[in-house]
């Protein structure tokens, strides 16, 4: 169980502000993925590039060894 908002009013209040937030940002498909992308882009780095494709001549230098 996650810890309540903690508003210093009744454990009840809490758990109905709670109830509430939730509700309302996540009717809101476009904020929750806007956000799901802002934290997941700035936490974690971008993949790395792919690696250059081989030349021909590469390729058929290594075939003639």
């Amino acid at each position: 169980m996650m810890p309540g908002a903690r508003t210093g009013l009744s454990p009840e209040w809490d758990r109905g502000f709670d109830a509430a937030f939730v509700e309302l940002i996540s009717h809101d498909h476009d904020f929750v993925d806007t956000e799901f992308t802002s934290l997941t882009t700035a936490n974690w780095p971008a993949p790395p590039a792919s690696p250059p494709a081989a030349s021909s001549r590469q390729n058929q230098t290594r075939n003639d060894t």
